[in-house]
């Protein structure tokens, strides 16, 4: 027997793909990791890492990596990230004819599966992910992708798929090991525009994973990817005076990604941007900013005038309707049920330390 999913993942819905890499990985025992991709980016492969590491099989686990160089397309810090990672082993399809031939393929390497085996004591095979996402940013978390997942229950996988992971050992085997000499050689050649037309990485890719990023990766790319964003609010800063109800809200460090900003640290009491806010018939742009409590203040619709009478113990939800443009809403409690289960979902819900929830589906 086998569990079986099939899972699509829609622009603005959030990281399906990223999701059930994590999901496979976490409630497998796998003792080898095979993961074939037709092309990488390095935040991609930080990304898929960072889900996968928090399986508890991670650390003993051995790790392949089949990465296609085809037109120059990967990049070389993809492959370099991948080398270097403990117990990792990478290889890359007609690797020296690439080199020889400037990176121009006779054939098209263009798999996207993630396989994880269990030790027996022979390597069977324990789950399997195939789908069409790329190691990268966009395939993971922000294309329209899919990908199918078997996970073996209390068996291996059917017999049935045996010519084909055999088939598939037969390209791991055949692709050339490599290591960062290789990579130094390769990156040398590699054009400044890749010579296979590819639509690589999301824009998006640019507000995660930056220096020092301030939020862990798989949270900041749940922000950048998803349409809504939902947040408890118990208090409102009393920006505006004493006798006048407050417009400026606390949220969760970090929460400046779903807004279209960054995610690095940032020093204490820094502009970050402006976004406009829509509610009812009024729209107007307002500031965020990374306030002294280490947390990210954003200024809502001033009350009863541009917005409602006070956002003091209401949920909020903000949609994405464009770059930076957004349509808040005020929830009712059957609202706000479903937007929790939504990111109870998509393992999309979190909470601050001071309890307040937030999400984002």
């Amino acid at each position: 027997m086998a569990n079986i999913k099939y899972t699509v993942q829609r622009p603005g819905e959030g990281t399906a793909v990223l999701n059930a890499c994590r999901d496979l990985a976490a409630s497998t025992t796998f003792s080898r990791l095979t993961g074939l991709y037709a092309f990488a980016s390095h935040k991609g492969a930080r990304l898929l890492i960072g889900a996968l590491q928090l399986s508890p099989s991670w650390s003993a686990a051995s790790k392949r990596w089949v990465i296609s160089i085809d037109g120059g397309i990967t990049e070389p810090e993809a492959l370099r990230y991948l080398v270097r990672l403990r117990r990792s082993e990478v290889r890359v399809p007609d690797a020296e004819a690439l080199l020889a031939r400037r990176l121009k393929p006779t054939f098209r390497f263009h798999p996207k599966t993630l396989l994880l085996e269990q030790q027996t004591p022979t390597l069977q095979p324990a789950a399997i992910l195939v789908g069409s996402a790329n190691l990268t940013c966009s395939g993971l978390c922000f294309g329209h992708e899919h990908a199918l997942s078997a996970q073996a229950a209390g068996a291996p996988l059917p017999p049935t798929l045996g010519a084909g992971l055999q088939s598939l050992e037969n390209v791991v085997m055949g692709a050339t090991v490599i290591d960062e000499a290789f990579v130094d050689r390769y990156s040398a050649i590699r054009p400044a525009r890749p010579t296979l037309t590819e639509e690589f990485e999301d824009e998006r890719a640019d507000q995660i994973l930056q220096d020092r990023p301030a939020i862990p990766a798989t949270m900041s790319a749940s922000l950048a990817a998803a349409a809504h964003f939902w947040i408890e609010i118990e208090y409102v800063v009393d920006n505006r005076g004493r006798h006048e109800e407050g417009n400026q809200i606390d949220m969760q460090r970090g929460s400046r990604v779903f807004f279209g900003f960054g995610d690095q640290t940032l020093p204490k009491n820094s502009p970050i941007g402006s976004v406009r806010i829509s509610y009812g018939a009024h729209s107007a742009s307002r500031n965020i900013r990374f306030g002294n409590n280490s947390m990210d203040k954003l200024d809502l619709p001033i009350p009863d005038v541009e917005g409602p009478p006070s956002y003091s113990h209401q949920t909020l939800l903000f949609t994405r309707e464009g770059p930076k443009s957004f349509r808040l809403s005020i929830g009712m409690p059957a609202d706000i049920a479903a937007w929790k289960a939504r990111s109870r979902a998509a393992g999309t819900a979190f909470s601050m330390r001071s309890g307040r929830e937030f999400g984002v589906f």
